[in-house]
């Protein structure tokens, strides 16, 4: 067919398109055709290269891109930047180690100008700040831990500095997941709010992995200036949705840390001393005076949590009594890849103590180095250390950004790329079979 004849056959078919009658067949010339399918191997493969790259993200070491199971994902997984740098001032942030990647990850946190949203990576040598479209709502006294059933880390809990809508207030309320390279929103029926407050104060309390059962296990620290809980709320989350626990032995109010136990492979809770509660002027409690939910705690104590129940195992051996920070976010860091033993710092000098399923004992010379403060953020990082960062320092009573790491039984600050030493091979931490 010729080109007069190719345009006049097109023009026909056009009107009886136009007509509404049903076209017929237009016989394109074999140049023409082999032009349109270049066009079309072409698109496919510019296709192919950018679907490759928004998937791929950013490169991140044992970064993943597949959803975990049975996780509804409202926010996708966003590709991001990473700058070294140093983080803001702060205290109060969220901090979780992710044995999958390596990766310490810190979000949020009050400082000078307010709450923040900002996340951060150590990867065991400097921070890194991560450039995220979709990310939590600012807070702070969040709370996060890695679970090895989504393979990612658990964020969940802490409030704004100031009101907010009731959108954001669902943000608060939600739980979101780490994966390795963004945020996903997960869709749980219910939100561990204590007693059901909501929009007062820090949502939510410390948490923990519960290995034996497979579940995350939060217990609430709900105190206010003019009111005092009883009994601590449990809570447990098996990636779907969380759920109030009802044991018969309640965990007594407040509590100071909550730390996975790897030898039994569940939590344990450490409780200060307290006196017996009772209104007494503005004060109100949650049970009556002289019941035994009000009782006296005349010694600090260890509790365990067997998957239904809060069982006693010792007393008066804990870390200096009453001296663990009462935080929202708790004061765990979690495993300690070299001795396999759970670990809690104590408020203010920062001293470490290690729990081996039986008794707490102090690690000699971690009460000296980081200037004393609270709020700070710790964990475990991928070469064995403890990682801390800022705080609110109570000499300057300002909150602080420097690093410290815990090597070889003293602290160090780091002023620069962190020192290499060997990678110890780190304590198994997967999830029961089943």
């Amino acid at each position: 067919m010729h080109d007069d004849e190719f345009r006049d056959e097109l023009r026909n078919y056009l009107q009886r398109r136009d007509a509404r009658v049903r076209p017929i067949h237009v016989a394109l010339p074999r140049s023409t055709q082999r032009s349109i399918v270049r066009m079309v191997a072409v698109a496919l493969v510019v296709a192919v290269f950018v679907a490759g790259a928004i998937i791929g993200g950013f490169a991140l070491r044992g970064s993943r891109t597949t959803s975990p199971p049975g996780v509804s994902d409202v926010t996708p997984n966003a590709s991001a930047s990473a700058t070294p740098g140093t983080p803001a001032a702060r205290a109060g942030a969220a901090i979780g180690f992710d044995p999958e990647t390596g990766q310490v990850v810190m979000f949020g946190g009050l400082g000078d100008n307010g709450t923040s949203g900002d996340t951060w990576i150590w990867n065991g040598r400097e921070w890194l700040q991560l450039h995220l479209s979709m990310h939590p709502l600012t807070r702070s006294g969040a709370s996060m831990v890695f679970d090895p059933k989504l393979h990612g880390l658990v964020l969940v809990g802490g409030g704004a500095d100031e009101p907010v809508s009731s959108s954001q207030q669902q943000d608060l309320l939600a739980t979101w997941l780490w994966t390795g390279t963004g945020w996903r929103r997960l869709n749980t029926p219910h939100h561990p709010a204590p007693n059901g407050l909501v929009g007062i104060g820090a949502l939510g309390g410390p948490i923990a992995y519960d290995a034996a059962t497979g579940r995350v296990v939060m217990v609430t620290n709900e105190t206010g200036p003019h009111y005092q809980a009883c009994s601590s709320e449990t809570w447990t989350f098996d990636g779907i949705d969380w759920i109030l626990q009802h044991p018969a032995t309640p965990l007594a109010a407040p509590f100071a840390a909550l730390v996975n136990e790897p030898q039994s492979g569940h939590v344990v809770a450490v409780l200060p001393p307290r006196v017996a509660l009772q209104n007494v002027g503005k004060l109100s409690t949650s049970c009556p005076a002289g019941s035994p939910q009000a009782r006296a705690l005349p010694q600090s104590s260890t509790w365990r949590w067997t998957g239904s129940n809060w069982t006693e195992v010792t007393m008066g051996t804990e870390p200096e009594g009453s001296s663990l920070a009462v935080a929202s976010n708790g004061t765990s860091i979690g495993l300690d890849p070299v001795s396999g033993t759970s670990m809690v710092v104590t408020d203010n000098n920062e001293a470490l103590w290690s729990w081996n399923g039986a008794r707490w004992t102090a690690l000699p010379g971690s009460g000296e180095g980081p200037p004393p403060r609270t709020d700070s953020m710790l964990s475990i990082d991928a070469r064995g250390h403890v990682v801390l960062f800022g705080g609110i320092n109570q000499r300057a009573g300002a909150n602080d950004f420097d690093t410290w790491l815990w090597i070889s039984s003293r602290w160090q600050k780091v002023t620069g790329p962190a020192p290499q030493t060997a990678t110890p091979s780190p304590v198994s931490f997967t999830a029961p079979a089943g």
